[in-house]
């Protein structure tokens, strides 16, 4: 259990660093994290925005 704890930091840096280049080379990832808040956000202003009435 010790030798868990002592690597943690270490193991999640390297897991990061690895995720965040295999990001960065896949244009579908980038389009879609860019792209999903957008358009949930004009969904739920344009779509269901109108069906709440909010007063003035």
């Amino acid at each position: 259990m010790e030798s868990t704890n002592k690597y943690f930091l270490s193991d999640m840096s390297v897991m990061f660093e690895r995720s965040m280049r295999h990001i960065s080379r896949s244009m579908d990832t980038i389009i879609t994290v860019c792209i999903t808040p957008i358009a949930m956000m004009l969904l739920f202003v344009y779509v269901f925005g109108g069906a709440i009435k909010t007063g003035t």
